[in-house]
């Protein structure tokens, strides 16, 4: 330290106690680790050996992977999204499975963690500003962005009420709102953006949600979130998830059924569908039906294709959420377009059986390469890339035709909004 700087004795506790602080959560972290990742290894050799799965078992790995979650200090966008899915998808669903309908979902808890940790271990690092861009004034972006306020209020009005009028417009105006955060004037502007997207959703959900995806609606309040917090360097603190979660959990089922008549409906509901279909998926592929391989690669094609109109692809095969309802369990008494959320594993399982963690590492790497894809068109703007991993909730609540079909709905507009103001730039300078 230079000889003109000077440390009090109260900044040097500070900076002591908070290395200590780190050092003490650091150190349980990785106890955290090891017992969740024991327990994982307890359980597949009690599978290898055909032996039944121990309910003790399950509740250590919630409780360690829960400490461990909560002991991260501060966490960025991808860590606060998978987060997220943890407590909303897996651990409250799990405590309702567990203790009011006696069913252990090990093998989805544990392949979730896994997933967890390999998508944050091998998931490259958007470096903030890594290729600056001046594709649009600040003037013009405001202007831009408040139009597409209005739209996304205004257009289902005239359109429909389904998602995609809220959907492909949000894509481009998130695009907008990170201009205006790169811009000097962004603490005027924070406030006034942030008011309009919370009266667009609740525009949305008074005059046109019928209570439906629920999820998504949730992902897209995530998404605006995300990319506010990229550039304030708000580092979210994790234990404010299961703080907020269990009111949270109750206004979506009390939207959709008008009732919650107890905590096993609060926490199991819809959010914890996927783990019972992931059982009976199980089940079934255990007694040596999968689909086979013809059908995963049809459901693969869906990953990337699902948005395509049927109209121009008339073979374009069906999400396995729908057609999964005929085969594991009849569609009698229950409409024809009735679909199920058939969870990350399941959907595995139900195709491949037996090499159903073979399609899921396939999965894993195909996630990584396609949003390195997504980093390397966003050009240093990191709403792309936030639209991406927000609708990683919806593949391990869903499937890969779930994530295929909502997706590419919320990056591409904004992809190619990005292409056309680049387009103008380039114009611009030739001209010039």
């Amino acid at each position: 330290m230079p000889s003109h700087i000077t440390r009090s004795p109260s900044t040097g506790y500070y900076f002591g106690m908070t290395r200590l602080r780190y050092g003490f959560n650091s150190s349980f972290r990785l106890l955290a680790a090891l017992i969740v990742y024991g327990a994982i290894f307890f359980e597949v050799m009690l599978y290898t050996l055909s032996l039944e799965g121990n309910g003790a078992t399950l509740w250590i790995i919630l409780a360690a992977q829960t400490i461990r979650i909560l002991l991260y200090p501060s966490v960025g966008a991808l860590t606060t999204i998978l987060s997220i899915a943890y407590f909303t998808l897996f651990l409250f669903p799990s405590i309702g499975l567990i203790l009011y309908d006696g069913i252990l979902p090990l093998q989805s808890v544990s392949a979730f963690i896994i997933s967890f940790d390999f998508l944050r271990t091998f998931a490259r690092p958007h470096w903030k500003n890594s290729h600056p861009t001046h594709l649009i004034t600040t003037r013009r972006a405001i202007f831009l962005f408040f139009a597409t306020q209005v739209w996304m209020i205004a257009s289902p009005f005239v359109l429909s009420s389904g998602l995609i009028t809220l959907v492909a417009p949000l894509s481009i105006s998130a695009i907008l709102f990170e201009v205006m955060l790169r811009s000097k004037r962004k603490k005027s502007i924070i406030v006034p953006a942030m008011l309009s997207y919370g009266l667009v959703f609740f525009s949305y959900a008074l005059l046109h949600w019928s209570g439906f995806g629920r999820l998504v609606v949730g992902t897209y309040l995530i998404y605006v979130f995300v990319v506010a917090m990229y550039y304030y360097d708000v580092k979210f603190r994790v234990w404010l998830v299961p703080a907020i979660l269990p009111l949270a959990l109750y206004l979506a089922q009390l939207s959709r059924y008008g009732t919650v008549d107890n905590f096993a409906v609060l926490v199991g509901g819809s959010a914890g569908h996927h783990m019972i279909v992931t059982e009976d998926a199980i089940n079934y592929a255990e007694e040596g039906r999968p689909l086979g391989l013809l059908a995963f690669w049809e459901q693969f094609q869906l990953l990337f294709l699902g948005w395509f109109p049927r109209i121009i692809w008339p073979e374009k095969p069906s999400g396995l959420g729908l057609t999964s309802v005929d085969t594991l369990y009849g569609r009698a008494g229950v409409a024809a377009n009735h679909s199920i959320s058939l969870g990350f594993l399941g959907e595995q399982y139900l195709l491949l059986g037996n090499f159903a963690y073979a399609g899921l590492s396939l999965m894993l790497v195909t996630i990584l390469f396609l949003r390195r894809l997504v980093s390397l068109f966003s050009r240093g703007l990191i709403a792309p890339i936030a639209a991406f991993d927000v609708s990683l909730i919806s593949f391990f609540w869903g499937s890969m035709s779930t994530f295929g079909n909502r997706v590419w709905f919320l990056v591409v507009p904004g992809l190619l909004f990005l292409f056309i103001l680049r387009l103008q730039l380039g114009k611009a300078k030739r001209s010039s």
